[in-house]
């Protein structure tokens, strides 16, 4: 599309260089995407640096037209083009060139601190059964149906999607299941998508640290964003949430579920055992196979979304749940008279429910095997210890994702938290951390390898490396490194 075109309307623009006739074939704000002279670079203001810092490597890679919201400098024979909002204008760029792909869709936004993943996958597969075309996006990648693609954050921003929803709409996907991080409501990465319905999952303090939220105030403003920002019409809450009724109080229908009183959902716990979880949704009886209450209000949201999407009754789609399991959460894998337990919890309180979960159907000796991710999330360090000090019999701290940060420093952070210091051993090698656990554990002791779930790469200071949990435990006998 002509630049000139593509900037048609779009107020508070200011021009300096030449080349507004340009065909502008891409837009970006990661000047390593830059594709030629056709690609608009967009130099938003980030956590660590400022877009400005790589206008000359956009240059390089062939970039001429540049957009800000202060005044750069860009080398001769560019166009800069400033505005007054980054965020709201380098949005309406990306959907426009991409043909506004998001008019075309019906946009479902969950949030919440934790059952974002559940929920999505759970809500996907029921609207698959009611034979609606439906794609989702968020920590497991991008599910078409009939092929997954990975993603670099639970949810990206607006330059990868507006491609990536032009692409849907060929496809002839109706509805997008989006997982809505705080982060990216916080960084303006879903601006310009007009979310139908929201669902708000869970609360608990997190993600507050240097390159996060500030506060917790501002984490629970992040989260409300979605439901006073995006047009929403209709949400729907976890009840037995904190902050739920506030959250969504400016959404004009509201839906509450819950599994601990009466609700617009409720479901009444039948039991729990090894293969799963039986209740009840008005009057039916239904089970998925995750034990642990906050599964069944991950489930019941899923249930009462697909109700309100489809105009059918919620409890009609208990049959579909049977046998659903998510990838990386509650995963059991049996070796050596183990019980391993894969799963991404990674706070204090998806640990503590975890390992509470897991004691009430398998008594045996419990370790932890946990760590932390790096640049961020530093105030869950402490809590994460304490967690798993009260929950678990012993743990082996070891890296999560530590990216620039010193791995060695962020478990050091962990182990100084906890109380009595023999309850817990460093091993940063987080492959060799699981072989140690392996090694001072005994038949019928059950290992929680906790953080990582699905995840097959671990990001460290070289890189993003291969790393797979259950191809790790599959060669604990033999000592040559598999990862």
């Amino acid at each position: 599309m002509r630049l000139s075109e593509l900037l048609e309307g779009i107020p508070d623009l200011s021009f300096f260089g030449d080349g507004k006739d340009r065909e502008i074939t891409a837009v970006t704000d990661d000047s390593r995407k830059a594709e030629g002279e056709g690609t608009l670079f967009a130099a938003h203001r980030g956590h660590t640096a400022h877009g400005a810092a790589f206008v000359p490597d956009a240059y390089r890679r062939g970039v001429r037209v540049f957009l800000s919201e202060t005044k750069i400098n860009p080398p001769t024979g560019c166009l800069l083009i400033l505005c007054k909002s980054m965020i709201k204008t380098s949005a309406e760029i990306a959907f426009r060139l991409c043909g506004d792909p998001q008019k075309n869709l019906r946009f479902v936004g969950i949030t919440g601190t934790k059952g974002k993943t559940t929920t999505a996958f759970f809500l996907t597969h029921l609207l698959r059964y009611a034979g609606e075309s439906v794609a989702s996006v968020g920590t497991l990648g991008v599910d078409f149906g009939d092929e997954t693609l990975p993603t670099e954050n639970t949810t990206p921003s607006f330059f990868s999607l507006a491609p990536l929803f032009a692409d849907f709409v060929r496809r002839g996907i109706r509805t997008v299941v989006m997982e809505v991080s705080s982060q990216a409501l916080a960084d303006g990465r879903v601006f310009g998508i007009p979310f139908f319905l929201g669902i708000f999952t869970s609360f608990s303090p997190d993600h507050i640290g240097r390159d996060e939220h500030r506060d917790l105030a501002e984490y629970v403003a992040a989260k409300r964003s979605l439901f006073t920002s995006y047009g929403i019409r209709t949400a729907i809450a976890n009840a037995d949430a904190p902050y739920a009724a506030y959250i969504i109080s400016d959404v004009p229908e509201k839906r509450f579920c819950s599994t601990e009183h009466p609700s617009d959902f409720y479901g009444r716990i039948l039991a729990t055992d090894r293969d799963g979880t039986r209740f009840s949704l008005f009057g039916v009886t239904g089970k998925i196979s995750m034990p642990g209450r906050y599964h069944v209000n991950d489930a019941l949201l899923a249930l009462a979304a697909a109700g309100t999407l489809t105009g059918r009754r919620a409890e009609s789609f208990l049959p579909a749940l049977a046998g659903v399991t998510v990838p990386g959460r509650f995963e059991r894998v049996w070796h050596g008279g183990r019980l391993f337990f894969i799963d991404f919890a990674h706070n204090a309180e998806s640990v503590r429910k975890f390992s509470a979960t897991v004691r009430e159907l398998y008594p045996g000796r419990q370790i932890a095997l946990f760590g932390s991710v790096g640049g961020r999330g530093e105030t869950r360090r402490a809590l994460l210890a304490e967690a798993a000090e009260a929950s678990a019999d012993f743990s082996v701290i070891t890296s999560d994702d530590p990216g620039r940060e010193d791995p060695l420093g962020i478990c050091a952070e962990i182990y100084a938290h906890f109380a009595d210091k023999t309850k817990a051993k460093i091993v940063v090698d987080r492959e060799q951390a699981i072989r140690y656990a392996y090694h001072i554990s005994s038949p019928g002791d059950v290992i929680l390898l906790l953080g990582k779930g699905h995840e097959t790469v671990q990001k460290t200071t070289t890189g993003a490396l291969p790393f797979f949990e259950k191809n790790i435990i599959a060669a604990l006998d033999n000592p040559s490194r598999v990862c």
